[in-house]
C-alpha cells in the first residue's frame, strides 16, 4: 500500500485506489475495548478501480490496513486525528507542523512495531511487535518555531 503511513482527521473521507492487475482488498481495523473491530473491508479486484470509503473515519486513533487476499506483506496505518496538528515524516525523518498557536503542548511520535512476532497463516496477516511511542513536552512561542528530535532504541529479541 502507498502511503504506507498517513494521516486524517475526523470526518475526512478516503478513496482506495487499485494499482494492479490483480485483486487486493483493504481491511481496516482498530483496537477497541472490545479488541480489534473492522472499521471497513473492501475488495477491488480491477487495476485502476477507485473505491470511496462509505463513512468517514470519525474516531481519533490508528488505523491498521492489511490485504488479506494472499499478500500478508501488504500493510499500511492511517492516524485519524481530532485536530489538524499531526504530520507524517519525510523519507528523512524531518516533519513540519503548521499553525500551531503558542502553548504547551505534548508531541507524540508514533512507529509501527519492527520485529515480526508470528504469521497467522489462516488469516494471511503477519502480526508484529507493539508499537514505538515517544512523547516530549514542547513549548511553542507566539509566533515562534520549535525544533523536536524523537529517537528511540529497538526492544531486545525476546
Amino acid at each position: 500500500y502507498g502511503p504506507h503511513v498517513m494521516t486524517m482527521a475526523t470526518g475526512d473521507n478516503l478513496e482506495i485506489v487499485n494499482g494492479d492487475p490483480i485483486l487486493h482488498n483493504v481491511h481496516a481495523l482498530e483496537a477497541t475495548g472490545d479488541g480489534l473491530q473492522t472499521v471497513f473491508n473492501i475488495a477491488q479486484p480491477v487495476r485502476g478501480q477507485r473505491t470511496q470509503v462509505d463513512a468517514p473515519l470519525t474516531r481519533p486513533g490508528i488505523i491498521a490496513l492489511s490485504c488479506e487476499a494472499g499478500h500478508p506483506w501488504m500493510s499500511a496505518y492511517i492516524l485519524v486525528a481530532g485536530h489538524p496538528f499531526v504530520a507524517t515524516t519525510g523519507d528523512n525523518g524531518e516533519f513540519v507542523i503548521e499553525g500551531v498557536p503558542a502553548g504547551n503542548y505534548p508531541i507524540k511520535m508514533w512507529h509501527e512495531g519492527i520485529r515480526l512476532q508470528r504469521v497467522l497463516t489462516s488469516l494471511q496477516r503477519f502480526e508484529y511487535e507493539e508499537p514505538y511511542e515517544v512523547t516530549q513536552n514542547v513549548v511553542v512561542p507566539a509566533g515562534g518555531e520549535v525544533v523536536v528530535d524523537f529517537a528511540f532504541a529497538l526492544r531486545p529479541s525476546s
